[in-house]
């Protein structure tokens, strides 16, 4: 699944790059239980500009009713990866 995800993301041009992380254990409450899964984490790098877009995208295609969704901004990072990101992000799909 999560490598289903990195792809059409990538496909649409919404991230520049994922990386997957896991699995995980996640335990969690869900509908009145505590719940434990293994999970993946994806780490989605993409221009803030398109954030709404990656969040529209997972809400989309992620099979949970609820993902984990974060959203954080890099206020320091390397310009020459920030143009990177935004080059990639911006061509025709």
């Amino acid at each position: 699944m999560a490598r289903r995800l990195a792809t059409a993301l990538l496909d649409a041009r919404v991230a520049a790059c994922v990386q997957i992380e896991g699995p995980l254990e996640s335990l969690y409450w869900w509908r009145g239980k505590c719940e434990r899964s293994r999970e993946w984490r994806c780490v989605i790098k993409a221009p803030s500009r398109i954030a709404q877009q990656v969040i529209k995208a997972l809400q989309r295609l992620h099979p949970y009713d609820t993902p984990e969704i974060l959203v954080f901004a890099a206020d320091d990072a390397d310009s020459r990866y920030l143009r990177w990101a935004g080059e990639v992000t911006r061509r025709p799909r």
